[in-house]
């Protein structure tokens, strides 16, 4: 009786995170960018504490999901700043999961905007 008794609380909580990681509504994502990373190509990751992995923003070189090239170095410079300071940041995101269930690197959605937060506003 206890293994079936495990076995259904087992089922219902992957059907509970299955549901949440499908259900993708508007997210506004704040934390902090620990680390940052450029790959040659002008792909921008960061590694966000809100997801503890990394998670792509936008791309320096090309557009990707909807970002520029102009508003990713702008990005890149506030995120930057961030990380120097360690301030926390907001990531709009139109349509996503969860912030903690972002899909990771460039499976992430294209972000709708990067706000760098100000300490005591």
């Amino acid at each position: 009786m206890r293994l079936h008794r495990f076995s259904l609380r087992s089922a219902v909580l992957s059907l509970l995170v299955l549901c949440s990681a499908a259900n993708a509504d508007p997210q506004w994502c704040t934390g902090k960018v620990m680390r940052l990373l450029q790959d040659r190509d002008g792909t921008v990751h960061a590694y966000m504490n809100f997801r503890n992995d990394w998670i792509q923003l936008c791309n320096t070189e090309t557009a990707w999901n909807g970002v520029s090239p102009s508003i990713c170095k702008g990005w890149v410079s506030s995120a930057k700043v961030a990380v120097a300071a360690g301030l926390n940041v907001t990531i709009q995101y139109g349509e996503a999961p969860a912030c903690h269930l972002l899909p990771l690197y460039g499976a992430a959605p294209g972000p709708g905007y990067f706000m760098l937060l100000t300490p005591g506003l």
